[in-house]
């Protein structure tokens, strides 16, 4: 696993320049793909979630603030945690031959991808460069500090959450109500009865009285509403948590 090995950097340095032209151009290719693909069959939806957001903070470090440590430490630890998992949540595969899950793929792979190649293969800001040289940057680099792993990440994710919800329960209210073939996350959630997440879900809120023994989730219902965000938010901090190991795994 890429994250899992450290990489050996050679006496010359290494160019990591053209990263970032290869995001940006791939990217805005494969969301014009699937744009083109979701909106006749009432997916776009999908492309208001965290994962996008979280690319879009990505681009804003690469191209307008690279030496910006706390936002990066943000995004890594956004990348990193619940944007990695969430390969395995959504079901994530490499398939070669389809479009649509190889931007899946992409969405959820390239943000870490990317602080792994601004960490180590950045001539500019990588740690190994930094290791070498008698600047005092190596050690604000070096530490992970608690506003970047948990006060500027949860801040920001509830940013997102808050323009998520005004999207989604008040701007587009009524016509989301008048479109049930409309799919958003959360009615993907509630519907897909086979998931891991909404199994466990409904069983804990059977158990604590939130639902009665044989209700289930409504996406229309406000009692729904509420648990589906602070699911995701409990979702959000269990993975941020460890994200914090593969930043000072390289140490």
């Amino acid at each position: 696993m890429i994250l899992l090995t450290k990489p050996q950097l050679s006496k010359k340095k290494k160019k990591n320049g053209y990263f970032k032209w290869y995001y940006l151009v791939m990217l805005f290719a494969l969301l014009t793909v699937r744009v083109l693909q979701y909106y006749p069959k009432g997916w776009h939806y999908f492309m208001f979630d965290f994962c996008y957001y979280v690319n879009g903070l990505a681009l804003i470090h690469m191209f307008i603030c690279p030496q910006n440590t706390e936002l990066f430490q943000m995004i890594f630890v956004f990348a990193n945690g619940p944007v990695l998992l969430a390969i395995v949540v959504w079901r994530n595969s490499m398939v070669f031959h389809s479009v649509d899950k190889m931007t899946s793929l992409f969405i959820h792979c390239f943000p870490p991808l990317y602080t792994f190649s601004h960490e180590w293969l950045d001539p500019t800001t990588s740690r190994s460069q930094l290791r070498d040289s008698s600047s005092l940057t190596w050690g604000v680099r070096d530490d992970l500090s608690f506003r970047g792993w948990i006060v500027w990440p949860t801040i920001f994710y509830w940013i997102w959450q808050c323009l998520y919800l005004w999207k989604t329960e008040y701007m587009d209210k009524e016509y989301l109500s008048t479109h049930s073939n409309i799919t958003t996350s959360m009615r993907w959630f509630v519907n897909d009865h086979n998931n891991f997440l909404n199994k466990f879900a409904t069983k804990l809120c059977r158990k604590l009285h939130l639902l009665s023994p044989i209700e289930k989730f409504d996406a229309s219902n406000l009692k729904t509403k509420i648990i589906f965000v602070l699911f995701n938010f409990i979702y959000f901090l269990v993975w941020v948590l460890p994200s914090s190991f593969f930043h000072f795994l390289f140490k």
